[in-house]
């Protein structure tokens, strides 16, 4: 609270205000006589504050993703309450801004939300209560690329599997009318020779689509392939299912099957793998030129006749 001298001046302004940082009264003075004082807590005052923290090192960026971007740095403070992280845009920017804050002790911070395909720049400096570090040094790093989602493409020519595939004639009837989503059906009748239910086995019907005339740049990520089949069955009994194999050497080799829902005698539409699914392998650019994708009819039963629409694939790259 603020007291009145006793040799105060009434009805005076106040010309300045001094604080001594070791002294135990606050006083205001106006034209050189002091006219209020306040005693401040302690013996000590305001005491000492303390001295700003050591300068954190080593500050490293990394893009993470599209929208984010991974920051590490040496802490060489034992002092400091936090730190603060600074960032600018664009290649050789020096406008930074403060973006977040990291606790004590801290040497990491994720910077997300960013744009895709663009340059930041970061600088970080410790802080406690008697100010702020300087600077760090700076780290840039730049977002990668956003997703590319081709088109939905099909294939311009086919194969039936005929050697241990069933009655080895794959859609023995029209294969062809596979290419496109139009309602005209590839037909695979009294499918098979046991009712096995396994993807592998080699009583089951097989045939393989190929020639979808990828044009994928080189050196991107594949983050992953959808397969879109159109398809029915005479008969929903007797578990009627589509499994679904890719190759990516023309047919050598070939990933581990993914099967569809049921069928059932409705024209619908079955979804195998997806943008983040890769099929459980690392893709290359060129491996899409020698795609095969492979179908094998299953059902516990050999009296069901498969019809599909359209075998259409689609690709995710980054």
């Amino acid at each position: 609270m603020w007291q009145r001298y006793q040799n105060g001046l009434p009805n005076t302004v106040l010309q300045y205000l001094t604080i001594d940082r070791g002294a135990t009264t606050l006083a205001a003075f106006t034209y050189g006589r002091s006219v209020y004082s306040i005693q401040l807590p302690g013996a000590g005052g305001f005491g000492t504050l303390p001295t700003p923290p050591n300068a954190p090192s080593g500050l490293g960026a990394s893009a993470a993703s599209s929208s984010q971007v991974s920051l590490s740095w040496s802490d060489n403070a034992s002092d400091e309450t936090g730190f603060k992280i600074e960032r600018c845009s664009g290649v050789g920017c020096s406008s930074f801004a403060q973006v977040g804050t990291a606790g004590a002790n801290a040497t990491s911070y994720s910077d997300t939300g960013l744009a895709a395909s663009t340059s930041y720049t970061y600088r970080v400096r410790a802080t406690n209560g008697g100010g702020d570090s300087a600077y760090s040094n700076t780290a840039s790093a730049t977002t990668l690329a956003g997703l590319t989602t081709t088109p939905l493409l099909g294939p311009s020519a086919n194969a039936a599997v005929t050697s241990s595939a069933g009655d080895n004639n794959g859609f023995e009837g029209s294969p062809a009318n596979a290419y496109a989503s139009d309602g005209v059906f590839a037909t695979d009748a009294s499918s098979g020779t046991s009712t096995a239910t396994s993807c592998t086995s080699t009583a089951k019907d097989k045939h393989d689509f190929y020639n979808y005339g990828f044009s994928i740049p080189g050196g991107v990520a594949i983050q992953g392939i959808a397969v879109q089949l159109r398809a029915k069955v005479s008969s929903a009994s007797s578990a009627p299912k589509m499994c679904v194999q890719l190759s990516w050497d023309g047919g050598t080799t070939w990933t581990a099957a993914q099967t569809t829902a049921t069928l059932t005698t409705s024209n619908a539409t079955y979804t195998l793998g997806g943008a983040a699914n890769t099929w459980g392998r690392t893709w290359a650019s060129g491996d899409f030129a020698n795609l095969r994708v492979r179908i094998i009819n299953i059902a516990s039963s050999t009296a069901r006749t498969f019809s599909l629409d359209s075998v259409g694939v689609q690709v995710t790259y980054q």
